[in-house]
């Protein structure tokens, strides 16, 4: 099987990815909520093994906006979910973290970003990853050209409902990593 960071693909494909994305976003969601109790199973374990601690993060409560911004080249969309957690049996509290999902074609790839903060930060989030697609974009669009040189794509298709779950999987692995810091920001200053 091809890796998706091996696939090249088009405009068309990255308008197959929108659609998926824009009509399926709620079913993304259950799936990735279903397998969110694996996912923090293994994080916990594996984090508890490398620091030596009794350690457990918790991840719920996943409640996905609508979609701010959808181009020919870049959509993103927002998120809040509730992280909280013990070391060594004490309770670190629980938080409300808003997140922000990106998607951005270009040279023919799609890089998946995200980008984190505390629940009224949302906006924020939502004003950087749309900066950090604006600067994306214009870092890699040919002088003076609208559209990207490259727009050949692999004959094979893409299963854009499978890659867009396992991407925010992804999103849920890296809040994780920003719960536990959040979570010992807070730890400290008590």
């Amino acid at each position: 099987e091809k890796a998706i960071s091996a696939a090249s693909v088009s405009s068309d494909q990255f308008a197959e990815l929108r659609g998926v994305f824009r009509n399926q976003i709620d079913d993304l969601y259950s799936d990735v909520e279903k397998a969110l109790p694996d996912i923090l199973d293994k994080g916990n374990q594996q984090l508890a093994e490398e620091l030596d601690t009794d350690l457990a993060i918790e991840l719920g409560g996943l409640v996905p906006l609508p979609i701010h911004l959808d181009t020919e080249s870049a959509v993103a969309h927002s998120m809040f979910m509730t992280v909280g957690g013990t070391v060594d049996g004490a309770d670190l509290g629980t938080d409300v973290l808003a997140a922000t999902a990106l998607f951005v074609h270009v040279k023919d790839k799609v890089l998946f970003l995200y980008v984190y903060g505390q629940k009224a930060e949302l906006e924020w989030t939502q004003e950087a990853a749309q900066n950090l697609a604006s600067d994306i974009i214009a870092a890699n669009s040919p002088a003076g050209a609208e559209k990207p040189v490259v727009e050949r794509s692999d004959p094979v298709g893409i299963d854009w409902g499978r890659v867009l779950e396992k991407a925010l999987i992804g999103a849920l692995v890296g809040a994780f990593i920003v719960a536990l810091s959040f979570l010992f920001a807070r730890r400290k200053k008590q």
